[in-house]
């Protein structure tokens, strides 16, 4: 080293942001730090990347003498690293060195100094650290002991050792005259944030001092035994009902208890402990949902919850206040198999029906898939074809509608009535599966002889639904069972009338290919021609023409063509196409004819969009 400073190498380079005078602070070579500082190194000169000086590293790492010699020579105390989190006293702190913290005390560094964002005097350092040595020291030197950090969270030092458990910190800050009831953001107090963490030793002291044990904090209400039982600290919560903690204290925001906290995070100790001391195991939480601990833990999932309540007497046959579910309902909606098992083994009724459309849960194991369950449900004595109260559909038609195949197969062949009729528009369980495209579906429903050719209460077939919704693998699979392709509805219309109108391109191609008839008109005098030109359909107008489809036609009791209803509303492609396939020029009554086309489109929808069948 002296060699190299006989040199008259510069003392301040730096390689990567570091200097010789960082390295040797750091190391704690006071002779080498007394050379760099001869050669005229610069005493203050912070690390390019952290922002630290020698004087930081030297207090980081507790090296006193290097310490003192920085600073009688002039080192700066009050240089905040770069991320603006600590001064020298703050690193002496943060690893416990007694002697370097007492030295820049002595020289005068600020005990009351809170850095960047955060807002940290060396105080919540030392509370944080649960260094009690430095603590007392801070506090002998006039340390400010309630001040909070100006972060997010507010916290004093109390919080600090109270959060990370210190509990000797926490007695001495105490001592010192902390306040006990201090709230943080949101109103946490240190009890608070001993509960959540599990602090028993902590919780005593803070009780023992006289804290207020059911405290709330101001954003939703929540005590200290609310946070205990929430991130399960059992003792905690045992030590709160003994001396007397409010054990069915509800939250301001949803009106939730110790108990729901518990049952939502599975904590069954938790749980239990609660029970064992009397806590209500029935009350509902004050939101629109109206779920009680049964039904928030049969949701998550939690068997073990679900059992102790049980065993405890909660009642299993409560509903939701919004939706009328019971917990059977709503363990069959998560798919929790154990829980479902053990409600049905408890007696619960399998048929329970919800108070807002009749779902009971081999409905809701129907919509979803859950088949384990289902059969579960079927073994208990599950009514097979029980309709909802809303629109008449069973099971199987809900299996229909969402694909679900296994839960279809799985209902017939059990015996379930696959022609029944809901009743809304009178569709059976092919209608549904048709209009969703679900192919599997299908053809387990066509497998077990449902009729492809069924009809609705409007005269709808599953081909008029799949073709009406552009499902092609659905037609071409009712074209390969033999479903007629020109079957009408109530008012006449077919399935090519329905792609046709709604521009269904692929539909159209593969019923035309399949021979059907081209020119039909519905009650209202429209061919599929018709309702492609009204519609603006250019390609499938192109498609029906290259099939032959007349272009002249006049609608029956309209008297309207497809040129005229492309020349009314302007569809100059299809006019163009129309004209090139030798249409004529048909002359235009506007106000006459467009009422004509209006009527047109009778018993379609009046948009493309969809709603499900």
């Amino acid at each position: 080293m002296e060699g190299l400073l006989c040199e008259a190498i510069n003392p301040n380079l730096q390689d990567r942001g570091t200097n010789g005078l960082h390295l040797a602070a750091r190391a704690g070579h006071l002779p080498c730090v007394q050379m760099l500082i001869e050669a005229e190194a610069e005493i203050d000169q912070v690390q390019r990347n952290s922002g630290r000086t020698a004087l930081h590293y030297a207090a980081l790492n507790g090296h006193n003498e290097v310490a003192l010699f920085l600073l009688e020579l002039g080192a700066r105390h009050d240089i905040e690293t770069q991320d603006g989190f600590a001064t020298p006293l703050h690193l002496a702190t943060r690893r416990g060195h007694w002697q370097v913290a007492n030295l820049l005390l002595q020289l005068g560094a600020n005990p009351n100094r809170g850095t960047g964002d955060l807002g940290a005097t060396p105080l919540h350092v030392a509370a944080r650290s649960g260094h009690l040595a430095i603590l007392k020291l801070l506090l002998k030197a006039k340390a400010e002991i309630s001040v909070p950090m100006t972060d997010r969270h507010r916290m004093t030092a109390l919080h600090c050792a109270s959060l990370y458990g210190h509990s000797d910190v926490v007695l001495a800050l105490l001592k010192a005259g902390a306040d006990k009831n201090a709230p943080a953001a949101g109103g946490k107090t240190p009890l608070h944030l001993a509960a959540e963490a599990g602090g028993l030793e902590v919780a005593k002291v803070l009780l023992e001092f006289g804290c207020e044990k059911d405290i709330t904090t101001s954003d939703v209400g929540v005590t200290p035994l609310h946070g205990a039982a929430m991130t399960g600290r059992v003792e905690v919560v045992r030590l709160l009902l003994e001396v007397g903690a409010h054990k069915d204290w509800v939250t301001m925001d949803k009106g939730k208890t110790a108990l729901h906290f518990a049952a939502r995070r599975g904590h069954s100790q938790v749980a239990k402990l609660l029970l064992e001391y009397g806590a209500e195991k029935d009350i509902a939480t004050a939101d629109v949902h109206g779920k009680t601990p049964l039904h928030i833990a049969a949701f998550h999932g939690h068997d073990e919850v679900v059992r102790l309540l049980l065993e405890f007497g909660a009642k299993k046959e409560l509903a939701t206040a919004d939706n009328g579910m019971t917990a059977l309902h709503v363990a069959t909606f998560r798919g929790h198999l154990k829980i479902v098992e053990r409600m049905l083994g408890a007696g619960l009724n399998p048929d329970v029906a919800t108070s807002d459309n009749g779902k009971t849960p081999l409905h809701m194991a129907a919509k979803l898939g859950h088949v384990e369950i289902a059969a579960v449900l079927l073994q208990a004595g599950a009514e097979k074809d029980m309709a909802t109260s809303d629109n008449g559909r069973t099971p199987l038609h809900v299996a229909a509608s969402r694909g679900q195949s296994q839960v279809a197969q799985l209902l017939l062949s059990q015996g379930v009535e696959a022609d029944w009729a809901t009743t809304d528009h009178g569709r059976r369980a092919l209608h549904l599966a048709a209009a969703e495209g679900h192919l599997e579906v299908m053809t387990v429903l066509m497998d077990h002889g449902v009729d492809k050719d069924v009809s609705a209460a409007d005269g709808m077939t599953p081909m008029h639904l799949a073709a009406s919704n552009g499902r092609v693998e659905a037609v071409q699979v009712l074209l390969e069972k033999g479903a007629a392709k020109d079957a009408v509805t109530d008012n006449g219309t077919t399935p090519l009338h329905f792609a046709s109108h709604e521009g269904h391109l692929a539909v159209v191609r593969l019923l035309l290919e399949a021979g059907a008839a081209k020119d039909v008109s519905n009650a209202h005098g429209a061919t599929a021609l018709h309702l492609a030109a009204r519609r603006g359909h250019l390609e499938v107008v192109k498609v029906l023409l290259d099939f032959g489809a007349q272009q002249d036609i006049m609608a029956k009791g309209n008297r309207v063509t497809p040129m005229m209803i492309a020349r009314i509303l302007q569809h100059r492609d299809i006019e163009r196409v129309l004209g090139d396939s030798g249409c004529p020029l048909d002359p235009l009554r506007p106000d006459s004819l467009r009422k004509g086309i209006k009527r047109l489109a009778a018993g379609f929808p009046k948009n493309k969009r969809r709603k499900r069948q």
